[in-house]
């Protein structure tokens, strides 16, 4: 008798990209999923897990460390993003860097905290 197929999560997409699952059912890996208009083909690179909310994480830290912000208007940029941008390119290479993640940390409690009001 064959495996009953599990529901598919519903599509979660971020500006152009989202994530899939490969189409040949190899693996039951989540990927970064995008249009490669050059290549005129789907391109994807795996985020190395199982678990959709987590794929949905992974994803969405890859594209607030991966933009390009070169002559953004400032008022644009999501704090989020800068904060971190700062932490991975300074802020976790100095020596008190474990005193240093308390301020992001309470930060994103905040806003969290705020959002879900």
């Amino acid at each position: 008798m064959p495996k009953p197929k599990r529901p598919e999560p519903a599509r979660f997409k971020i500006g152009d990209y989202w994530l899939s699952k490969r189409p040949d059912a190899r693996g039951d890996l989540w990927y970064r999923t995008w249009y490669d208009g050059a290549a005129k083909q789907t391109r994807r690179i795996s985020l190395c897990t199982r678990d959709f909310e987590e794929a949905k994480i992974k994803l969405a830290e890859w594209i607030l460390e991966s933009q390009n912000l070169t002559d953004e208007d400032p008022s644009t940029v999501q704090l989020a993003t800068v904060i971190l941008r700062y932490w991975n390119e300074h802020g976790s290479k100095v020596r008190s860097h474990e005193t240093g993640q308390t301020g992001p940390r309470e930060m994103e409690e905040v806003l969290w905290s705020r959002h879900g009001e």
